[in-house]
């Protein structure tokens, strides 16, 4: 076992590739051993075995693919199965029966992969490229999930959205490697669909060896050679040209009247901008040593051109007041592979995925309903050049050994970088000055120095010099199997990763405001302070620093078949993980390995012992592995300080100071400084937690499927998750400073309990996940497939997860977001803590999934999903943070929500073996313009304060009308507290998106 876990294996390791076993029988039902079992890829690739004293054979690991599988003992007849289809993370059964003969036959069955595994307790789902290409989906291969019960793409949630939890909770993982971004815990790069193989989510009830997911496991293979020269020359467009006809009507956007500031209008946007995408998309592959090397390799440069017409509202004296401007976005990407069965027993992989993306020159933002642009018309004459480019690569391989028919063993290593930089501003390198207000009157100033409020002299001078995010991973597993009371397949190894994020972006020079004939009131107290003509502020707001962590995982696990009927599925796990300090003197945090151990167990049993019942189970303890977006944010890279200085000269132009920072060389007298971004774990601070606990989570799932025929099943899946522990900032406003100070805690526990001595505890974090689902699966069979789901689920709680669809609209930053940055957030206006359903909540979820082909080549795919609308909250604003007046969800919800997509394809047959074939993909196919959002604030300014809160802000704890207050600061500043008409008249703010088109043709060879 030590010589094992010397060895290790990674959870990307089970995520590319299945397994094959099965017993071989003669005809009589006995066992036979010493019997050569052969598995042959359809690439060309072959492994063999023999099967034991039970007669049992394994191929405990397998690329994915199709494959036959061959029997033969000499004085039998050969056996075989044909056609075995063998998917991501599958255990495949697969038995054989030998007859005894006299003369060389071969008596062949077509296999067909069990459609209930009766050894499986997780729930999992794979999408193969031929149920991928005859779906509507859109290019990136996470918008293929979304068919899938369960998985929602939801914009409050961050993204892909499994089982409740958020997209920042999940692991994604392409080829083995695991490109989940180390900062924001998203995917980290796009995946066009056209290179994806096979795509498997595990939702529950997966193993001990699956890294650390709060949420689920995406993996992804992307395609491999064969013996066969293949290639594809295709292009997919949208846009105007396409969908002059087709496209839906524009979506609206409510004002209010400028009349009477109460009534409410629709105003149609004029068609001001306009976008089309071309994607051309190539693919070869074929043998470079045939049945032992083959290659692929996939290339896609997109481009994306946007022409957007603007109307400048202020004067634009070096051009016209109605401006076009262009861009063209690239975005190429390129995958490849080499895959080598360099003996029966040992096979590798190499493969790599490279993205290349520049968005193109910056095109002035604008209004939507109006075209009206309120930009600087002088930061865009001349159009600007900076702009940011990205790259994202990945790297892998992967060594498969079958030491004995016992014994298999796998290495995988891997790395994996993404980078933004900026490029092309030259120009604009240097110390920007802006005007606050005009001094355009202000007589003691000369008139050459005069100019108006919002002037700049120098556009912007934020840049990415670099943001490097890298990972690197050293992985192998052991497997054995074993017999006793059963039979056991024993899985254990270590996963290593080395994290590293090297950044320097933001302000790159001094930024100065100037405040003229102002006075300046000291944060601290004391008497307003100015120079001869005002004062003025000095501040770079960037990040930088250069940081490397290192996680180790260790797992064990067993899947123990007590008898052909029953089998239990039990491991466990720990992990070591570190959270690195981005400023060397401070220090980092670790979870050791006795803090993070994640045992789980599941069982499947065959209920009639005729493998079409099947009752299953399981519970397991999962951990955050934490992302870098907090110690980013709170531990040091993260830097805005505040210099403010006495103005005494006119000369704005002459104002600069020695250093980029503003804290020397500066004309004038320092007034005060104030430090925006408090380092939470500085030496002598009581920000962090000392008892801090990992994030955790919970989950338990029962379930039943039953094989209606070898075509179609039926299922019914109870799952219950449970969030234990959450790691947030918590957030005070420090009454002097004006500035936010945050605690680094679980919330509701240790120093984040009470944040505010004399005031009611933080609540600790919730999310509990109930749902039911039901699933009907029907194969392709007789030309056409259904897939379909009916959920029922709860999402309820106070704290949706690492992305926060609660109080912010799935902002992606883990254990930073907006949810306990202050106190009044965590309460309505009667005073109680609020809980209830989460904004992300959906209790209804209807999908299916169908598709028909035709004899003469032409297919029709279609996707349908229906869900209920989301919980709206009223929210108003206390203290910069937003409070829930009325508790979660008083507006209900927006309208049931449902829409169809449809994806036409016809092929047309070519000699040689060549075909033509053109797809239509139609998004939204009936134009539906169902509600999305409704308007949340019921008062167009002013927040909510109460009379002498600054000293005691218990009055806010002890329950008010938020009428009546807001009423009283109307009476006090008529200008504050007007009511918005928008809030409560039932007319949406946003819409459904309206129907689009995208053609795809493809020469296929």
């Amino acid at each position: 076992m030590l010589l094992a876990l010397a060895i290790a294996v990674p959870a990307a390791a089970q995520e590319t590739r299945g397994a094959i076993e099965g017993v071989v029988k003669d005809a009589s039902g006995g066992v036979l051993p010493g019997v050569t079992v052969e598995a042959k890829n359809v690439s060309g690739a072959t492994a063999s075995t023999t099967t034991d004293e039970r007669g049992i054979y394994r191929f405990p690991a397998l690329p994915v693919g199709t494959y036959t599988i061959v029997a033969t003992l000499q004085g039998f007849n050969t056996a075989q199965r044909t056609d075995v289809l063998l998917t991501i993370g599958q255990q495949l059964k697969a038995d054989l029966t030998l007859t005894v003969g006299t003369v060389s036959e071969t008596v062949s069955v077509r296999a067909e992969a069990p459609i209930v595994d009766v050894k499986k307790n997780a729930v999992s789902t794979t999408i193969t490229a031929e149920t991928i290409d005859l779906l509507p989906k859109g290019r990136d291969f996470l918008e293929a999930l979304v068919g899938i019960p369960g998985i929602n793409s939801v914009q409050r949630a961050g993204g892909i959205m499994i089982d409740g939890a958020t997209a920042t909770e999940n692991r994604y993982v392409v080829d083995g490697m695991d490109i989940t971004n180390l900062r924001t815990g998203a995917s980290g790069k796009r995946v066009i669909v056209d290179f994806i193989e096979q795509i498997q989510v595990q939702r529950s009830g997966y193993s001990a060896e699956y890294r650390a997911a709060t949420g689920g496991v995406i993996s992804a293979i992307s395609k491999s050679g064969t013996n066969r020269f293949r290639g594809e020359a295709g292009i997919n467009y949208e846009g105007p040209t396409l969908n002059k006809k087709l496209q839906g009507n524009v979506r609206p956007t409510l004002n209010i009247s400028t009349i009477d500031n109460e009534t409410l209008e629709y105003v149609f946007p004029p068609r001001v901008h306009e976008t089309s995408r071309v994607e051309p998309v190539f693919q070869v592959s074929g043998p470079i040593l045939e049945n032992r090397v083959w290659f692929f390799g996939g290339a896609a440069p997109m481009r994306n051109t946007q022409t957007r017409t603007v109307t400048w509202r202020s004067p634009n004296p070096n051009g016209p007041q109605t401006q076009t401007f262009k861009d063209e976005e690239k975005s190429d990407q390129y995958m490849y592979s080499v895959t080598a069965q360099l003996t029966n027993r040992l096979r590798g992989r190499f493969n790599g995925n490279n993205g290349r993306s520049d968005p193109g020159l910056p095109v002035p933002s604008f209004d939507a309903a109006s075209g009206v642009s309120t930009a600087n018309p002088l930061n865009f004459n001349p159009q600007p050049t900076l702009r940011t480019f990205g790259t994202a690569d990945s790297y892998g391989g992967q060594i498969d050994w079958t030491a004995t028919d016992q014994l298999f063993l796998n290495v995988t290593s891997g790395w994996y970088q993404e980078n933004d930089f900026s490029a092309g501003g030259e120009q604009f390198k240097g110390t920007r000055r802006t005007f606050a207000n005009s001094n355009l009157t202000y007589a003691a100033v000369p008139e050459q120095f005069r100019r108006a409020s919002g002037f700049a002299d120098n556009p912007v001078n934020t840049f990415n010099e670099k943001d490097a995010n890298s990972r690197f991973n050293f992985n192998v597993d052991a497997t054995t199997f074993r017999h006793w009371k059963g039979q056991h397949s024993l899985k254990v190894g270590v996963q290593y990763e080395r994290l590293s994020n090297s950044v320097d972006e933001g302000q790159q020079f001094a930024n100065i405001v100037f405040q003229w004939d102002r006075f300046r009131q000291p944060s601290a107290g004391g008497d307003p302070q100015r120079g001869t003509y005002g004062y003025y502020t000095v501040s770079r707001r960037f990040t930088a620093g250069d940081v490397t962590s290192h996680n180790v995982g260790i797992f064990l696990q067993d899947q123990w078949s007590v008898s052909d009927r029953l089998t239990f599925n039990y491991g466990v796990r720990t992990d070591r993980t570190n959270i690195p300090s981005y400023r060397p003197e401070n220090p980092s945090l670790s979870f050791s390995f006795s803090e993070k151990i994640a045992p789980r167990f599941g069982l499947a049993y065959d209920l009639r012992g005729d493998a079409r019942w099947k009752a299953y189970g399981s519970w397991g303890v999962f951990y955050d592995i934490e992302k870098l977006d907090m110690p980013r944010g709170l531990w040091g890279a993260d830097r805005w300080v505040d210099y403010h200085y006495t103005l005494d000269t006119p000369d704005w132009a002459s104002v600069d100071c020695a250093d980029t920072e503003g804290s020397t060389g500066c004309p004038g007298r320092l007034i005060e400084r104030l430090d925006r971004r408090h380092v939470s774990n500085e030496l002598g601070n009581v920000l962090v937690d000392p008892n801090l606990k990992p994030m955790k989570t919970q989950e338990a799932t029962i379930g039943l499927e039953h094989e209606l025929s070898n075509i179609m099943s039926l299922g019914v899946r109870y799952t219950h998750k449970w969030l234990n522990k959450a790691i947030e900032d918590v957030g005070v406003l420090d009454p002097v400073l004006g500035a936010e100070i945050f605690y680094i805690a679980n919330p509701g526990e240790g120093i984040g309990e009470f944040p505010i001595p004399g005031l009611p505890p933080t609540p600790k974090a919730k999310r509990v996940y109930d749902a039911v689902d039901f699933t009907f699966n029907r194969r392709l069979h007789n030309n056409w497939s259904l897939n379909s789901s009916l959920l029922f689920s709860r999402l309820w709680g106070n704290y949706t997860g690492l992305s926060n669809g609660q109080s912010e609209t799935g902002r992606n930053s883990p254990n930073v977001t907006r949810a306990f940055d202050g106190l009044f957030m965590s309460y309505d206006s009667k005073g109680n803590a609020t809980y209830g359903r989460m904004g992300t909540d959906m209790p209804v979820q209807f999908k299916a999934l169908g598709t028909y082909m035709s004899p003469w080549g032409t297919s029709i795919g279609v996707d349908f999903r229906a869900n209920s609308g989301l919980l709206h909250t009223t929210t108003m604003s206390y203290k910069s943070v937003p409070v829930p007046v009325e508790g979660y969800g008083d507006l209900g919800r927006t309208p049931f929500f449902n829409q169809t997509n449809l994806l036409f394809s016809h092929t047309f047959r070519l000699p040689r073996s060549m075909a033509l074939n053109i797809q239509f993909n139609l998004d939204n196919l009936f134009d539906q313009d169902i509600v999305t959002a409704f308007d949340t604030s019921p008062y167009l300014n002013g927040n909510l304060s109460f009379p002498n809160d600054i000293n005691d802000q218990s009055a806010f704890f002890r329950g008010f009308d938020y009428r009546e207050v807001m009423a009283g600061i109307h009476a006090r500043t008529p200008s504050l507290g007007n009511p918005d008409p928008r809030y409560g008249s039932g007319k949406g703010i946003s819409f459904q998106s309206a129907r689009s088109a995208r053609v795809y043709a493809r020469f296929q060879f």
